[in-house]
């Protein structure tokens, strides 16, 4: 087992020296759920966060920073009222974007990360509406993830962690 999480662990150094990675949360409703984001982006190393929209920003109380670990203070972020504005920077930086989205363009996530681009931003909507059809359509792809769950939709950081890891492990 011991041998397992070590060859993990070197393939998520060497992917990560590859991989220019960008989290988008807009519209995330829930602080928890943005602290806690902070703390998978600390875990898995990602380049940025970006919090766009009504996404509540740091500093946290001492709560939401049980949350976050403390990544808040060691994590790259900022704020962006419109989403629109960071979408025309991410572009404009040749960035590809990928969107969680359920529709009938979706791919799934092991099926959309078999040609991962060198730059890539991934970003998440509201807990409950998700994202608007206006980020949707700007972005390069969207994706799922497949689940035998009659529910289509995981909570947010669930999805969060479960889309990075996959990114780095294929």
């Amino acid at each position: 087992m011991y041998v397992e999480y070590r060859k993990s662990k070197e393939i998520h150094k060497s992917v990560r020296k590859a991989l220019d990675l960008v989290v988008v949360l807009n519209d995330v409703q829930y602080a928890k759920n943005v602290a806690e984001a902070f703390q998978i982006a600390g875990s898995f190393k990602i380049s940025k966060l970006i919090l766009t929209g009504s996404t509540v920003t740091p500093p946290f109380g001492n709560d939401l920073q049980k949350a976050s670990l403390f990544e808040e203070k060691k994590i790259a972020f900022e704020y962006q009222d419109d989403i629109n504005i960071c979408l025309a920077k991410l572009n404009s930086s040749d960035y590809r974007i990928w969107t969680y989205s359920l529709n009938d363009k979706s791919q799934s996530i092991v099926n959309l990360c078999k040609n991962v681009p060198a730059k890539l931003a991934i970003i998440f909507g509201n807990e409950t509406n998700g994202l608007s059809k206006l980020v949707i359509e700007k972005s390069d792809s969207q994706f799922f993830i497949p689940t035998n769950l009659h529910r289509c939709y995981l909570t947010t950081n669930l999805a969060l962690a479960i889309t990075i890891n996959t990114i780095f492990l294929n």
